[in-house]
């Protein structure tokens, strides 16, 4: 990749001093960053990305800056960068809360970390903007990515809430992280009783997605 060049090369478009208007350009820079250095992000780099958010006048620039951060400290379960992340969050600004919930399960990907789970289904429950229950929901499900039965404590919490369907979606795509390429039979049944039965269509389209997750290999 570009690691090395890769402030020189986006360095026209990095956010400076004089902050832009809106941020979309500073914004889809940090994102870049991140891409660049996506899982193996230098200590140098993270540093960077978090000045960058601490920094941030615009919801478009903590979009791109946590969407980045996440992708350079993926599976790397900083806890400071987490904190960080669930402070975005907890701004309640529809845009960059988005990308913070996403960006909170990158860190912690495969790590079934407990707090994380409960810091961040309670902050499902508690805002009312779907932007940020459909970041968290993929975030969430990124916690379980690879450790199947393992997952299934924090599953069998979301899967049959009957009050609240985002939670239950939440669980399927919990699953089929948890499950992904595995093509374990017993749990494509599942989902495909969800399809069958749950009345809610987002849930529904998600058990369906879950199945080619799990049949991806």
């Amino acid at each position: 990749g570009h690691e090395s060049a890769a402030m020189k090369l986006l360095d026209p478009y990095l956010p400076k001093t004089e902050p832009d208007q809106y941020g979309f350009k500073e914004g889809g820079s940090l994102f870049a960053l991140g891409l660049i250095h996506a899982n193996h992000g230098t200590a140098e780099c993270v540093k960077y990305l978090r000045e960058q958010l601490s920094a941030a006048q615009t919801s478009a620039v903590r979009h791109g800056a946590c969407l980045g951060l996440g992708l350079a400290a993926m599976g790397t379960q900083n806890q400071d960068v987490y904190l960080q992340l669930r402070d975005a969050l907890y701004l309640d600004d529809a845009v960059s809360g988005e990308a913070a919930g996403l960006a909170m399960g990158l860190v912690m990907v495969g790590s079934l970390n407990a707090a994380a789970f409960q810091d961040m289904v309670q902050y499902t429950c508690d805002t009312q903007h779907d932007k940020i229950q459909r970041g968290l929901r993929t975030g969430i499900s990124l916690l379980a990515y690879g450790r199947q039965d393992e997952a299934e404590s924090y599953i069998a919490q979301l899967v049959d809430v009957k009050s609240n369907a985002m939670l239950r979606s939440t669980g399927i795509a919990m699953m089929s992280m948890a499950y992904v390429g595995s093509g374990r039979a017993n749990v494509v049944s599942r989902l495909l009783e969800k399809v069958a039965t749950d009345p809610n269509n987002d849930v529904k389209r998600f058990a369906v997605m879950g199945i080619g997750f799990l049949l991806s290999k």
